[in-house]
C-alpha cells in the first residue's frame, strides 16, 4: 500500500493531492483514479510506522537536514509513502543531480 503526495502544478506550491494507492499493472475500476508515476531517482528512508506528528517530523529532517547536505535537489514529482509488513514504512522522495 501505498501514500502518494503528488504537488500538482496547477494548485499552490504549499498543496498537493494525496493519494492511498496500490501500484498494479491491473486495469483501474471505472470508480478509481489512476496516477502513473513517472521513472525517476529516488532517495528512500526505511523506519517505523509513527503517529502523523512523528512521521510529519521525519519527513521534515529529511527535506531540512539531509537533503540540503546531500548533494541533490528535489525533483518535481510525487514523494511516496511505502508501507510494508510490520509497521515498517518507507518515505520516498524524487531526488536529481549528486
Amino acid at each position: 500500500m501505498l501514500g502518494v503526495s503528488d504537488y500538482n502544478p496547477n494548485l499552490n506550491k504549499s498543496e498537493f493531492d494525496y493519494y492511498i494507492a496500490v501500484a498494479t499493472t491491473a486495469p483501474t475500476p471505472d470508480d478509481y483514479e489512476e496516477l502513473i508515476i513517472p521513472a525517476a531517482t529516488w532517495a528512500a528512508f526505511p523506519h517505523r510506522m509513527a503517529s502523523p506528528e512523528e512521521m510529519q517530523k521525519f519527513q521534515h529532517q529529511i527535506v531540512m537536514d539531509w537533503l540540503p547536505s546531500s548533494g541533490y535537489q528535489f525533483a518535481f514529482g510525487p514523494d511516496l509513502e511505502v508501507y510494508g509488513q510490520d509497521n515498517s514504512l518507507e518515505t520516498w522522495i524524487p531526488v536529481t543531480g549528486s
